[in-house]
């Protein structure tokens, strides 16, 4: 599966990029390299949409998904969305400089990075549900492997 290092290396690109891409910005490009520059940005960005939303449905229980990701998007839209230009427009008038807003994104970009190295892999959570006895060891090595339907508990064949 390669859903934590397609968020690891979308995470840690954007975290590299944004402060010269503010830098590119702030220095008065011009309005089509502008445009080009925040269009190549957000694609970068929109790769890590997928697969944050299939890590979000696996993290949760079938009956849960809805309650706890509408939950998780609210909050996450209002904390960092909705006061985001009221920390901003206080960084920058502050400390007077036109680059406090990357600040602010590489802050929270890096406690999105911290987020997901604590997020569990699929493996380590099926490992776990299978240490618990809450499925059986076929159905989890079944999911943990597709190959694995066509094996027996003991390894071999049908």
């Amino acid at each position: 599966r390669l859903r934590k290092p397609i968020q690891y290396l979308t995470n840690i690109s954007s975290l590299v990029l944004v402060y010269p891409v503010f830098l590119l910005l702030t220095s008065g490009i011009g309005e089509v390299p502008s445009l080009l520059l925040i269009s190549a940005y957000s694609v970068l960005l929109m790769c890590n949409n997928a697969v944050i939303q299939v890590m979000l449905l696996e993290a949760f229980p079938r009956q849960h998904r809805a309650t706890c990701i509408s939950t998780i998007a609210s909050l996450g839209t209002t904390i960092f969305g909705g006061f985001c230009p009221v920390i901003v427009a206080w960084m920058v008038g502050v400390t007077g400089n036109a680059m406090a807003p990357s600040w602010y994104l590489l802050a929270v970009m890096c406690l999105s990075l911290f987020a997901l190295v604590l997020f569990p892999d699929s493996l380590k959570r099926l490992r776990s549900i299978e240490s618990r006895g809450r499925c059986s060891v076929a159905v989890a090595r079944c999911l943990a492997d597709p190959a694995a339907s066509s094996r027996r508990l003991d390894g071999t064949l049908e």
